[in-house]
């Protein structure tokens, strides 16, 4: 189960699923995620994780306030070396980059929202080399 998940179900159905757990460390999303449109966007994210993570392996969620805002990182089990870094879903080997590891609607999704909503998002490879991580920075006093 997807303990301090988004308030939607619909994430906790697609991971049991897909076989993958989600796991929460941080402050429960719940709260955090007040406003409607940063729930959206933490649920797409979580989808594209989701995803792309193989049966049987855990997308890790950490949620860090700070005095710059808050900070949302989703950890994947998805395969490695596909995530472009920096250029995000907009770049040059994009194509490439969904071919590979799927679930790219719901990335091309949350890009679009975050954008929307003013917030840096950031896909990128895991430093380990295998999966990916997802950074949503929300500044202090974003509506």
């Amino acid at each position: 189960p997807a303990r301090g998940a988004p308030r939607s179900s619909r994430p906790c159905r697609r991971a049991a699923r897909h076989g993958v757990s989600v796991r929460v460390l941080g402050p429960e999303l719940h709260e955090t995620l007040a406003p409607q449109g940063l729930a959206t966007l933490v649920t797409a994210a979580l989808a594209h994780c989701i995803a792309v993570s193989p049966d049987g392996s855990e997308v890790l969620i950490s949620v860090e306030e700070g005095r710059s805002g808050l900070h949302i990182h989703l950890d994947d089990a998805g395969p490695g070396g596909t995530v472009v870094a920096g250029n995000g879903p907009w770049g040059a080997e994009w194509e490439a980059t969904l071919a590979a590891r799927g679930g790219g609607l719901s990335l091309v999704a949350a890009h679009a929202i975050a954008q929307q909503l003013g917030v840096g998002f950031e896909a990128r490879e895991a430093s380990s080399g295998s999966g990916g991580r997802i950074r949503i920075s929300v500044p202090r006093g974003t509506p």
